[in-house]
């Protein structure tokens, strides 16, 4: 015959745990601020920081800097532990190959520090194989890179792309553009005086508005010398 399972009955007198898992002496708890405390001083994923030097840059190869967190730590009693500074961080150009856009960090830059997952001290200029790691940290502090551009000022020299097409060149000193030659395809206005060092050949018509001078002769004002009439030349123009 099929047993009848037998119900057991709740002791009303017995003292009930109140003890959950964010109890003070929960193993929960315990677990959990161990992991806490070891996370939160031994790895690191990024910070907000500021630029305090500048080692190298210009066309040289990407240069390194020196950053200071912006934000504090904690200790387990509230009180401020103050950031200490952080020295030699390879920082971000747009590079490929050869072919750069060059725009270094300067002091006071607020940027992002990213922390790798291995020790990438053996990683430098030039590398072309995977390197065995220095030691076998990770996520440490010692092996961080800058991320530039977070939080800075109005720039007063930019190149603005805009979303209806047009770009704009701001620089408020001097441009100069090096290379072995220059093709512009499109009408071109210069708001300003032209200086050409050079010869200069004009394929198609020169239209031009109001006057020009050529060897300090007014092209549109001058007189010639030396009239006669018949098949005789004039003289030279003054």
């Amino acid at each position: 015959m099929p047993t009848t399972p037998v119900k057991q009955q709740r002791n009303p007198t017995a003292v009930q745990s109140t003890r959950t898992p964010y109890s003070g002496n929960s193993e929960y708890n315990q677990l959990d601020y161990f992991i806490r405390s070891f996370m939160g001083g031994n790895l690191y994923t990024a910070l907000p920081v500021i630029v305090k030097a500048v080692e190298a840059g210009g066309i040289a190869p990407t240069g390194r800097v020196d950053v200071l967190p912006l934000t504090c730590s904690m200790d387990a009693e509230n009180n401020v532990i103050q950031p200490a500074q952080m020295y030699s961080l390879p920082y971000l150009r747009i590079q490929g190959g050869a072919a750069a856009v060059i725009c270094d960090p300067v002091v006071g830059d607020i940027g992002l520090a990213v922390f790798a997952k291995q020790d990438v001290s053996n990683v430098d200029v030039g590398i072309t194989e995977p390197v065995q790691p220095g030691s076998f940290r990770n996520f440490d502090i010692s092996d961080g890179f800058f991320l530039c551009g977070f939080l800075n000022q109005q720039p007063t020299c930019y190149i603005q792309i805009l979303p209806d097409g047009n770009v704009m060149v701001t620089a408020p000193q001097h441009v100069t553009v090096n290379t072995s030659q220059t093709t512009i395809n499109s009408n071109t206005t210069i708001n300003g005086n032209l200086t050409v060092t050079g010869n200069t050949t004009v394929q198609q018509r020169l239209d031009v508005i109001d006057n020009a001078t050529i060897k300090g002769i007014s092209f549109a004002d001058h007189v010639h010398g030396n009239v006669e009439s018949g098949n005789s030349n004039t003289g030279t123009p003054k």
